[in-house]
């Protein structure tokens, strides 16, 4: 597709892009139709639910679609215009917007406007083979990755290809902070403490 569509707007295209990592217990918090918004900030429409102290939560990859959509700018809803039928036909978005709202029963201002929006996506397709999966150092500090983190009669047995970032040209591919660590959990502990291997319990 064009890197501008008359259906879908501008588009940006990438290759071997980073996705964001949060933390997920399966769970998401999902936008619904008539639901309130502020559009003074980008409105995530299906929040994945997790944390650091949830022992069900992982750190899980995810695409983020970003989007700008209409909005009923009295009303503080998200609009649903008629795009097949509608829109993509004559390209008025008051007149998408008013039959698409009344298709689904919802009332219209007539005054709409347009918000940023964010959409969680698992990735579960383009996914690499296992012989291009991730490495401890992808993720990790070199000098954390040692076979004597969790083998303390490994001394002296590091394997080289254990220290081998798998995509080194993609920097700080963690953001720990915002995954709720003071620095890389190899070096300082990580939420589940166990006794052996380096760094200390979690406060």
């Amino acid at each position: 597709m064009p890197q501008y569509d008359k259906k879908f707007g501008a588009l940006t295209w990438g290759k071997q892009l980073v996705p964001a990592y949060l933390w997920y217990d399966g769970s998401r918090n999902a936008s619904l139709v008539g639901d309130k918004i502020d559009p003074s900030s980008p409105v995530i429409l299906n929040t994945p639910v997790g944390e650091k102290r949830n022992p069900s939560a992982r750190i899980f990859p995810f695409q983020v679609h970003a989007a700008v959509q209409p909005y009923d700018t009295e009303k503080k809803i998200l609009a649903l215009p008629k795009l097949l039928d509608g829109y993509w036909i004559d390209f008025d978005w008051s007149k998408a917007i008013a039959d698409g709202m009344k298709q689904v029963g919802l009332p219209y201002s007539g005054k709409y406007g347009f918000v940023e929006t964010r959409m969680y996506s698992a990735v579960h397709h383009q996914v690499a083979p296992a012989k291009k999966a991730l490495g401890c150092p992808d993720c990790h500090s070199v000098e954390a990755v040692t076979c004597t983190r969790c083998h303390k009669n490994a001394k002296d047995m590091d394997l080289a290809e254990h220290r081998r970032a798998v995509y080194p040209e993609a920097k700080n591919r963690l953001d720990f902070k915002a995954l709720g660590y003071p620095d890389d959990p190899a070096q300082i502990g990580g939420r589940f403490y166990i006794s052996i291997g380096r760094g200390a319990p979690p406060k």
